[in-house]
């Protein structure tokens, strides 16, 4: 379905100010959610909102809301393009080692970063130093998969 609304998407991953583009899109009056919460009980599943990259985000959300940042949302960025190919793009980064450290340092609060995303994403339970360059591959992979998506289909994603 070729949809000519234009979705705000974040395709960041965690820690890379994506909080900050919510707070962002509320100034400029796009409307978005709250901090999706990715857990890892079924009743987030059960949301209609299934995080994984397969997600083809047929759900209330998408047609509510206008600015989406965070899992499961930045992870989709592939449906999307296909739902609402006007979209604007938004790829968040970091400097890697920084975004280790906070990823780590997040990763100690209850809940903040749910086992099940950390196993499908960077293959591991929980972020540990010993990991870092696993984690960092991890995140420099996601990000050119994101980077050659947009280029293979001629579509400007700001960086």
């Amino acid at each position: 379905m070729n949809n000519s609304k234009i979705k705000y998407v974040v395709c960041g991953l965690p820690k890379t100010c994506t909080t900050t583009f919510m707070k962002v899109f509320r100034m400029l009056g796009i409307k978005t959610h709250n901090n999706p919460i990715c857990t890892d009980d079924k009743s987030f599943l059960d949301s209609g909102i299934i995080w994984n990259i397969d997600d083809n985000l047929n759900n209330l959300n998408m047609e509510f809301y206008d600015g989406f940042h965070d899992p499961p949302y930045s992870l989709n960025y592939k449906s999307f393009y296909e739902k609402y190919p006007n979209s604007k793009f938004i790829l968040s980064v970091r400097n890697p080692q920084k975004w280790f450290k906070s990823l780590k340092i997040y990763s100690k609060l209850p809940g903040a970063v749910p086992t099940k995303f950390l196993r499908y994403f960077f293959d591991r339970d929980e972020v540990l130093e010993k990991d870092i360059d696993h984690f960092i591959k991890k995140y420099n992979e996601y990000n050119n998969k994101v980077i050659e998506f947009f280029k293979s289909k001629n579509k400007e994603i700001l960086i």
